[in-house]
């Protein structure tokens, strides 16, 4: 664990890709293994995802205009699911279904047939972070995580 200060503050850091010896593959096993705890009590995990760039800039921007827009739309996607008949809202899928069909509209809506846009997301979500399947916790069980694609 490391310690940095922030003024008059200390702030405790736990950078993994530091802190735990990536070429020693019985520690990084039982380091991943307890990344739970880091998580857990981590005030804030920041996610970094590489450097910036044009792109990834662009696809950050994206992803908080579909953010905001998938909130609005699904604020009223959900109140309406109780004005739905209850037989038919136990259909295997039909929320699912819902919830995919206004995803794909937002997309298209943000995307307006930009390909640019598309493929600043689609390099975005090819970053290595994404393809590791133990970021998963990282992402789930943090209490404020913070994805970044930047230079601290």
């Amino acid at each position: 664990m490391d310690c940095a200060t922030n003024g008059s503050a200390e702030i405790a850091l736990w950078v993994d890709a530091v802190c735990i010896d990536q070429a020693n593959v019985s520690e990084r096993s039982h380091q991943v293994s307890q990344m739970d705890k880091v998580y857990r009590k981590a005030s804030q995990t920041i996610i970094w995802l590489g450097p910036s760039s044009a792109e990834s800039d662009l696809a950050f921007d994206m992803l908080r205009k579909m953010s905001r827009t998938a909130s609005q739309k699904f604020f009223g996607c959900i109140k309406s699911w109780s004005h739905f008949p209850f037989e038919e809202s136990l259909l295997p899928g039909s929320r699912e279904h819902v919830v995919q069909r206004e995803l794909d509209t937002i997309l298209e809506e943000l995307c307006d047939g930009n390909f640019r846009k598309l493929n600043a997301l689609a390099s975005l979500f090819d970053r290595a972070w994404f393809q590791r399947v133990w970021v998963i916790q990282e992402r789930v069980l943090s209490v404020d995580p913070v994805l970044r694609s930047s230079i601290f």
